[in-house]
C-alpha cells in the first residue's frame, strides 16, 4: 500500500511538474526520496534515471520505491550492482551514471533524479548533465551550503526549501540536541588521530 504524502510534499509537487526542471531543498529525514518517487508517479516518465553518490543508496532507493506502490522493474547500475537491460526505472551510482548515462537515447522522454545534488557539482560529474531530459529534479538537504551556482546544473532554479525549522513545526522531524563527549585515548592512538587530522 502505498505511503500518505506529508503536506509539504503536495504543495511542492505541482511546483516541479509546472517547472519541469529545478532543485528541492529540504531538511534531513523530512522524505526528499519519497517526494522524488511522488513526483516520478505522478508524471509517469517513459524512463527515469535516479542518480545517488554512493551505492548502500541504490538499496535504499529501490526499497522506498516499492514502499510507495511502484511494482515496475528496476535496474541499479554500479556501486556493486551489476545492471543489465535499461528498465523503466534506473538507479545509478554516480561513478557508472558519469561515464554511461550519456546515451541520447536514455533521455527521450524522461525523468533525471539527483539524490544529494550538491555532490555532482565537480566536472566529472557534471557529465551526468548532458542527458538533457524532459524532467530534472535535484534534491538535497544542503544545495546551497556553498554558493548558489548548484541551481545552474539542472536549470529551473530552486523550486521549493522546506526548513528544519518547517519540518519541526509540522511534527515532521523531532527535534535534537547535540552534546560532545570527549574521552581520554592513549598515546600511540592520540599519535595516529593527530596525524590522520593534519
Amino acid at each position: 500500500m502505498p505511503l500518505d504524502p506529508y503536506q509539504w510534499q503536495t504543495i511542492a509537487q505541482p511546483l516541479f511538474v509546472e517547472k519541469k526542471k529545478g532543485i528541492v531543498q529540504a531538511t534531513t529525514g523530512s522524505g526528499k526520496t519519497g517526494f522524488a518517487i511522488l513526483c516520478m508517479l505522478r508524471i509517469k516518465p517513459k524512463i527515469t534515471h535516479i542518480v545517488v553518490p554512493k551505492g548502500h543508496l541504490m538499496t535504499q532507493w529501490h526499497d522506498e520505491l516499492r514502499n510507495f506502490g511502484y511494482d515496475g522493474k528496476i535496474a541499479m547500475f554500479g556501486g556493486g550492482h551489476s545492471g543489465g537491460d535499461i528498465e523503466n526505472v534506473n538507479i545509478w551510482c554516480i561513478n557508472t551514471a558519469r561515464t554511461r548515462l550519456n546515451n541520447p537515447d536514455y533521455g527521450d522522454g524522461a525523468m533525471l533524479i539527483v539524490d544529494e545534488v550538491h555532490r555532482s557539482t565537480s566536472s566529472c560529474n557534471r557529465q551526468i548533465y548532458k542527458l538533457n531530459p524532459e524532467w530534472a529534479l535535484g534534491i538535497s538537504a544542503t544545495a546551497f551550503q556553498n554558493g548558489t551556482y548548484i541551481v545552474n546544473l539542472l536549470g529551473g532554479g530552486l523550486i521549493y526549501n522546506y526548513t528544519f525549522e518547517d519540518a519541526l513545526a509540522d511534527e515532521v522531524v523531532c527535534d535534537y540536541k547535540i552534546v560532545n563527549i570527549g574521552y581520554d585515548v592513549d598515546d600511540d592512538t592520540n599519535d595516529i588521530l593527530d596525524n590522520i587530522a593534519t
